[in-house]
């Protein structure tokens, strides 16, 4: 009963860095008198116990003790001076400005020309390349050439490679007698999209030619 009566006037903030140096010596010791073996599990869980329960109990020595309420500081007594005339100057008058300039439109990406040009007949067959002319300059390590409904799409026989900034040279090789196709741009393949800008996609355009017999 006595050290139970001197437990209830310790402070808390001394049981608990009682407890966590306890607690450490558990850690470390594997065994306590030669008898007591601490599985190293237990003493894994005694360490982190203890270097918590030293944390707080030092912790709480430095946080002050309060009553519970916070004190309140007296009101302060308000003072006002005599106010002193005041004048506002008149407004100047306002300058006359510049009509905001009109917000540009996107740019508008299309393209210019093409060859075999679009609508040709009697394309020789031995064409081995088709060439598509942009109005901008183009990023060039992106395209879309995609299949278009009005002929057979081109056999293509290599990747696309653009010949200067804003020209692009597809490799194919076409059949004689046959009306081809072929989409440069669609709604759901924008691949082809200006170098500045923000990349704006060109505006999709199909290109048909037939091939000589």
């Amino acid at each position: 009963m006595e050290f139970i009566g001197s437990l209830q006037n310790t402070p808390l903030p001394t049981i608990l860095v009682i407890g966590g140096i306890l607690l450490l010596v558990l850690a470390v010791a594997s065994e306590l008198g030669g008898k007591i073996t601490i599985a190293p599990q237990r003493q894994k869980s005694a360490l982190i116990l203890g270097i918590g329960l030293l944390a707080i109990g030092v912790a709480l020595y430095f946080i002050p003790e309060g009553n519970g309420k916070e004190a309140e500081s007296p009101p302060a007594q308000e003072t006002t001076a005599p106010a002193a005339p005041t004048s506002v100057p008149p407004a100047a008058p306002a300058e006359p400005t510049a009509a905001s300039a009109p917000t540009p439109l996107p740019l508008s990406v299309t393209v210019v020309s093409t060859i075999p040009e679009n609508g040709a007949a009697n394309v020789p067959a031995s064409l081995t390349e088709i060439v598509v002319v942009f109005s901008t300059d183009m990023r060039q390590d992106s395209w879309s050439f995609v299949v278009a409904e009005g002929g057979v799409t081109p056999e293509i026989t290599g990747d696309p490679v653009f010949r200067d900034a804003r020209t692009c040279v597809l490799p194919v090789r076409l059949a004689a007698g046959t009306t081809y196709a072929l989409g440069i741009n669609s709604a759901t393949h924008q691949g082809f999209v200006s170098a500045a800008d923000g990349n704006a996609p060109a505006i999709p355009y199909t290109l048909t030619f037939s091939t000589a017999p």
